[in-house]
């Protein structure tokens, strides 16, 4: 069983709040954090992610972390700081990734991070799970 603001109903609610936030308004959410959209493909996008990172093993997913720490988000978001990754477990660094990122950018950002770190397996399941573009594709525009 997962803890609590994970990736279920309070996680959601969350991640709304998140979603104002970061749009700099308290209105109508955006198509794309409506409510009945998100039980079914934030849940899964969440468990996807939690998923993919305990594949990891323990050199892995320190690495992960590195990575992370280095990575340069597009669209405003900031960058994750090592403090809020150094004695992260699994479950910690997907509250990061979803703190820091609106879904599915935090989907596409673990992927990205997947590629870096030589996890192809991981990143073609999360990438072909959730029709993301490839850091291929990115780096070529």
């Amino acid at each position: 069983m997962e803890p609590a603001g994970v990736c279920g109903a309070q996680g959601r609610q969350e991640l709304l709040g998140q979603g104002r936030a970061v749009l700099g308004r308290g209105g109508p959410v955006p198509r794309s954090l409506s409510p009945h959209l998100l039980p079914h493909s934030m849940d899964r996008r969440c468990a996807d992610l939690e998923s993919s990172l305990k594949h990891l093993g323990k050199a892995e997913l320190k690495e992960f972390k590195v990575k992370l720490n280095k990575y340069k988000p597009q669209g405003g978001f900031q960058p994750v700081l090592w403090s809020e990754l150094e004695s992260a477990d699994t479950l910690d660094i997907v509250r990061v990734l979803r703190g820091h990122f609106v879904e599915p950018y935090a989907l596409q950002v673990a992927a990205d991070i997947m590629a870096l770190i030589n996890k192809k397996d991981l990143e073609s399941t999360l990438r072909q799970a959730h029709d993301l573009i490839s850091i291929e594709a990115v780096q070529l525009r």
